[in-house]
């Protein structure tokens, strides 16, 4: 079974990549989404802030828009260790 995920991984030829800024905003932040890169082409983008949303390519096959909601999905579910920090501040500044 890994083989078969290795596989997959190694056509797809994805990667994902965190954003720490908003457009029109100056310098880096707190992480706000993600996007999701087939070399430098973006073909999707995860916004984590808010109510979350998401943004596929119109170029993508009915297979990748599958793979890239899966993804997406991961990416929406996932809390990474800097946001328990920030929440943990929020507390104690309380």
């Amino acid at each position: 079974m890994p083989r078969l995920a290795c596989f997959c991984l190694a056509i797809l030829r994805w990667h994902v990549q965190s954003v720490d800024r908003i457009e029109g905003g100056h310098g880096p932040g707190a992480i706000v989404g993600y996007e999701i890169r087939r070399g430098k082409e973006v073909i999707a983008a995860v916004e984590t802030m808010n109510h979350g949303r998401v943004w596929m390519s119109s170029a993508l096959t009915p297979l990748e828009q599958d793979r890239a909601a899966s993804v997406a999905m991961a990416l929406l579910v996932y809390e990474s260790p800097q946001s328990e920090i920030e929440r943990i501040r929020l507390q104690v500044d309380d």
